[in-house]
């Protein structure tokens, strides 16, 4: 049997966090969002000065290991009334294990209502997260700068 884990991220890995973010959002948004959305979603949120910046800020961050290699990252942020489920993200090869769903049972042990914003033109992602058992409970758009807008769904699982 496979065996899945979390390991928090440390300041001196956000080089490694950001090199498979880089590579996993390049999987997950292709034909989604357009290429220099993503590029410029990767440099402002993702590259090491902003994991570094969000990690000091109280984010923790942590790679989800299947069988002793990194499979994804998950990211969290206390909030008063949840915990936001920043990012949740599975390489390629690693999905349709198992792996999202055991990071989202790790996080829930932590006993408060998870929140998160999943893009309303990512399906794959949308179905996972139902079959988790998240529901949508509001649509919303962010300008992220640069002409550029997240239109996203929220969703919670109590």
């Amino acid at each position: 049997m496979s065996e899945i884990s979390l390991q928090e991220v440390t300041l001196a890995q956000v080089e490694e966090l950001s090199a498979v973010a880089y590579e996993v959002w390049r999987e997950s948004y292709a034909g989604i969002v357009p290429r220099e959305q993503v590029e410029y979603m990767l440099d402002k949120f993702q590259s090491p000065a902003a994991l570094t910046e969000q990690i000091q800020a109280g984010y923790h961050y942590y790679f989800l290991i299947y069988d002793g290699k990194i499979s994804g990252y998950a990211g969290i942020r206390q909030d008063p009334d949840c915990l936001f489920l920043s990012k949740l993200y599975v390489l390629a090869d690693f999905r349709e294990r198992g792996i999202a769903s055991y990071a989202v049972q790790e996080i829930a042990k932590m006993g408060r209502p998870i929140r998160l914003t999943v893009n309303r033109g990512n399906q794959r992602a949308i179905s996972a997260y139902k079959k988790i058992g998240f529901i949508a409970v509001k649509e919303q758009q962010a300008d992220i700068g640069e002409g550029f807008v997240m239109d996203d769904y929220i969703m919670e699982l109590s």
